[in-house]
């Protein structure tokens, strides 16, 4: 069985930590051009699509970077050129890093963020890389 979209529940996510009583789309003098337009989007795209819109910008940039490895490799050719593949890798990463940004207050937990790069630091060091 399939769900339409009328039919996802909105995810019980806190929906930002700006106040958006004091801070409207129009009344945007106190805020910084980038967050007026976070703000904006916030505004207009519940959780729910902005969680598929960073799916998607993953799924664009885990495609890239195959293509990549696909052109290192050179055991499975692509049409593409090593210029092509490192443009369509910026842009990628800059769609699911503006998607994250927009997201940032809902999931970030700098605590969270801060073990985790220690630890990914112990496996380098615990693996003498």
């Amino acid at each position: 069985m399939s769900l339409t979209v009328k039919e996802i529940k909105p995810l019980p996510i806190p929906m930002t930590i700006i106040d958006r009583t004091k801070h409207t789309p129009f009344d945007t003098s106190s805020v910084s051009e980038t967050e007026r337009y976070k703000m904006l989007i916030r505004d207009k795209l519940s959780n729910t699509n902005l969680l598929i819109q960073l799916s998607e910008e993953c799924n664009e940039l885990s495609a890239a970077i195959t293509k990549l490895v696909r052109k290192i490799r050179d055991n499975n050719p692509t049409p593409k050129t090593l210029s092509e593949i490192e443009d369509s890798i910026t842009e990628e990463m800059t769609d699911v890093i503006l998607c994250l940004d927009v997201l940032n207050g809902y999931y970030t937990d700098y605590k969270i963020y801060v073990d985790k790069l220690k630890r990914w630091v112990e496996r380098l060091e615990n693996n003498n890389v």
